[in-house]
């Protein structure tokens, strides 16, 4: 099958897991199918294009660079109709040189739904992949009670703007990465009830389990991985090793934060460290470094504030042989059971946190165990493997059913 991918960033420019699963699943797909990716022109400083195992097209636009700030003004939705027009210029080119059988979109975030409307308007089978709320952006207003300008946006989103809506989009195949988030959107009016829930996988044989699951060093040394902004939480992790330092020393425990954010909050974070307890922050490193920096530590914490759709850091401890604390304030509550394979804690709660640090240090059993239980889930369940299995078939299953749909005849 030959298969067109759309993505609004893809590695190794990369902000995020989703762009590096992308490529994963792009490298696994390629084994089997002929397959070409859509991306935008988006670089990281002093970054290469590099190798790929795909060819590549950088040459889509976002229409907001990542780090501006998302405000909602009355016109907010001019920038992504200026890039729609641009982009589906670029998207007819690319579908008239490759004639996939299906367009497979990854991220829309921050790219406009320009390249998929291109897509099912030349008459090409489009699949949708929700990894995030990202796509609430595009969802048009509702009648709104109130004010003139809610008013004014109903009539903007339902007239002028209507094409760079899901409005103007089939969104029969599409896919969610968990329950939670496939609830959220139907809740925000995206036409998702069909929608399948696919959650995600992590290459196993990239994260070995350290030689003994739960183990843990004096000091304890906590760590968390991904994007450092507040949503993430990352403050409550900080806020919580005071506690925990206030409690049995600052030579008790030390943390490490891995990941890029604004300079602002990494000084905010800074701050927090006002017992002196070891803090890293060692900002982003190379995701080949990475299963190496998990086994090298004690404990993971994915303290997010916000609906996570579902998450892969804390499968990648879990597969390390770490045990998890977690909020579940998103997908990531469909995976992890509180004193089975991991304990969770109330978002925003440092002092539940605290307390989930401090039992996991002193009672090895229930230690070793979670994190044995959590090897045991990953392998069973969420392995890249499994999830690219079930995501080719979603992808085959949605070329065949639209194809139907647009030609009884076919098959």
């Amino acid at each position: 099958m030959r298969i067109l991918i759309v993505s609004n960033l893809y590695p190794p420019h990369y902000l995020g897991g989703a762009e590096l699963l992308c490529k994963q699943i792009v490298d696994i797909l390629a084994r089997q199918h002929e397959i070409r990716v859509l991306t935008s022109d988006f670089r990281l400083a002093n970054s290469k294009d590099g190798d790929s195992s795909v060819p590549v097209s950088r040459s889509l636009k976002l229409y907001r660079a990542f780090g501006e700030d998302s405000q909602k003004p009355l016109l907010r939705r001019w920038p992504s109709k200026i890039a729609d027009r641009r982009n589906s210029r670029t998207t007819k080119v690319v579908l008239k040189d490759f004639e996939p059988e299906l367009v497979f979109v990854w991220s829309q975030r921050r790219l406009g739904i320009g390249p998929a409307l291109c897509a099912q308007r030349a008459g090409y089978p489009v699949a949708f992949i929700f990894n995030d709320d990202s796509a609430s952006f595009f969802i048009p207003k509702r009648y709104p009670p109130g004010s003139l300008r809610s008013f004014l946006g109903f009539l903007l989103d339902h007239s002028l703007f209507r094409s760079n809506t899901t409005q103007a989009l089939d969104l029969g195949a599409s896919s969610c990465i968990s329950q939670s988030l496939k609830t959220d959107m139907l809740a925000e009016g995206l036409p998702l009830s069909g929608s399948r829930v696919i959650h995600q996988g992590i290459p196993l044989s990239d994260f070995p389990c350290k030689a003994e699951p739960g183990s843990l060093g004096k000091p304890v040394r906590v760590l968390y991985v991904g994007q450092v902004l507040a949503s993430k939480g990352v403050h409550t992790l900080l806020e919580a090793a005071e506690l925990v330092a206030a409690d049995r020393g600052p030579a008790s425990i030390e943390v490490r934060i891995v990941g890029g954010g604004p300079e602002d909050y990494v000084e905010q974070l800074r701050a927090c460290n006002k017992s002196g307890y070891r803090l890293d922050l060692a900002g982003r490193i190379a995701h080949d470094a990475l299963p190496a920096v998990y086994r090298d530590h004690d404990i993971f914490v994915f303290p997010s504030i916000v609906k996570e759709g579902f998450g892969l850091t804390f499968l990648e401890a879990m597969a390390s042989g770490l045990p998890v604390i977690g909020t579940i304030t998103g997908g990531q509550g469909e995976c992890l059971v509180d004193g089975v394979n991991a304990l969770v804690f109330q978002a925003g709660d440092s002092a539940q946190l605290a307390s989930c640090i401090l039992r996991l240090v002193d009672d090895a059993d229930f230690r070793i165990g979670i994190a044995k239980a959590a090897r045991a889930m990953v392998e069973r369940d969420y392995s890249l493997e499994v999830y690219a299995g079930k995501l080719e078939a979603f992808l085959e299953e949605s070329r065949l059913g639209i194809k139907a749909l647009q030609d009884p005849r076919a098959g």
